[in-house]
């Protein structure tokens, strides 16, 4: 192996190392990396295995308690377990450090030199190396793979994060906070004119802020200055967030590839990323476009004769991807199934006039509301009679928020404002 691809290789390994750790509590990330590969872990056990690779070796790094604190093998341990198990944000460990900020971005990368020098040597990584195939195309972005994912590992994912409305003003402004030690590093200045209250979006907003967050990294980590202007617009049933990069960087580092975790995540969302490229004078322009459909709230109607409860439900349901419509007469509730659309009930039983078994009855056997889920609800453990007359769910009261919003979701889908 010449000296000069040695070199490639290691400056590789080193930047993929460092997105890993960057990345460490992300699966779609961490299952994508080529350090998969180049650790020979089983690819069956990723996310996992690499992240508990990765643990283990800044485990292994750990001096002896005798020696003094002072000491370079300490902070460099210390940096490791702070930054990335730990997940302290710059200024903290800076702090704890008593260093200043650019004093540990300059230990943050001796930290993962080290630890990069120690993975080397522990896995032979140069043995396994395939130098027969990799080109030197190879060592910059990894191969594009399908990233298609699964409906179970979707449903993992939004099993993760939260249906609610989300404000993307607030997404960006928190994504940025955490970005600027990386855009201070490449002296990149950010336009951002996306107004707070503008664009509200009901979508998963955890996911969202990740692959937002893995966007903006990906068009800054190459690049010394530039610009990045952030707009959005509103179309009939989605939002779109553009993105723009200008910079003087070559058009053929800006790949499609390096947003693969973005579409992923993003496909969780029912959304796309969509990439624009083009040269304007000696600069380069790239604009990310995401494409978010935005789905209407889920309407869902409490029938419970107790209006303390019924405020209660709604105080569950604000700012989540569902529209509280209370009824406080069993009476009603038919009419109000049939005029407010609802996807699901919750459905008490102990109710004057009409009680809950009765109103089970009439809702099983009209051709408008018979189709639409029932969850009935009681004091008392009446679990195999109210799955026996139709319900498809009991729940014992009292009744938590989470248990409420893990029941609504087993039996509805969110719709799109289009089709809502």
């Amino acid at each position: 192996m010449s000296a000069n691809r040695d070199t490639l290789q290691r400056i590789n390994f080193y930047e993929r190392l460092r997105d890993a750790l960057y990345a460490l509590y992300d699966p779609i990330v961490i299952t994508d990396s080529p350090l998969n590969a180049w650790l020979q872990l089983d690819q069956k056990n990723a996310p996992l295995g690499l992240r508990q690779a990765l643990m283990d070796a800044i485990s292994a790094l750990k001096p002896p308690e005798s020696d003094p604190r002072s000491s370079k093998s300490w902070r460099i341990y210390s940096v490791l377990h702070q930054r990335f198990i730990g997940q302290w944000s710059q200024r903290k460990v800076a702090l704890n450090l008593a260093l200043s900020e650019r004093q540990l971005q300059r230990e943050e990368k001796a930290a993962i030199k080290a630890l990069m020098i120690y993975l080397w040597t522990t896995y032979r990584v140069d043995q396994g190396w395939q130098t027969e195939t990799a080109s030197l195309d190879d060592l910059g972005d990894v191969e594009e793979r399908s990233h298609k994912l699964s409906e179970v590992e979707a449903q993992e994912l939004r099993a993760l994060a939260s249906l609610v409305e989300t404000d993307i003003a607030v997404v960006l402004d928190g994504v940025l906070a955490t970005l600027k030690p990386a855009l201070e590093r490449s002296r990149i200045q950010v336009e951002n004119h996306v107004d707070l209250g503008m664009y509200l979006v009901l979508t998963y907003g955890e996911l969202l802020r990740q692959a937002v967050l893995n966007v903006l990294f990906q068009l800054l980590r190459h690049d010394e200055g530039g610009t990045i202007t952030l707009d959005a617009e509103r179309l009939p049933g989605e939002v779109l967030l553009h993105i723009q990069h200008s910079s003087l960087a070559e058009p053929a580092v800006l790949t499609r590839e390096r947003f693969a975790s973005a579409r992923a995540l993003l496909q969780v969302l029912n959304g796309e990323l969509m990439i624009e490229s083009a040269a304007a004078n000696t600069a380069v322009l790239e604009r990310v476009t995401i494409r978010l459909s935005d789905v209407a709230k889920t309407p869902i109607l409490f029938v419970d004769d107790n209006v303390d409860t019924l405020r209660l439900y709604q105080h569950y349901l604000a700012h989540t991807g569902y529209q509280y419509v209370g009824c406080n007469a069993p009476l009603q509730s038919l009419h109000m199934a049939r005029d407010k659309a609802v996807r699901c009930i919750v459905l008490d039983v102990l109710m004057p006039e009409l009680d809950g078994w009765r109103a089970l009855e009439i809702l099983r056997h009209d051709p408008i509301t018979e189709a639409i889920p029932i969850i009935v609800t009681s004091i008392l453990p009446q679990a195999e009679l109210a799955l026996a007359l139709g319900a498809v769910e009991f729940m014992r009261k009292p009744i938590t928020q989470a248990d409420l919003l893990a029941a609504l979701g087993r039996w509805y889908r969110p719709l799109s404002k289009e089709s809502a």
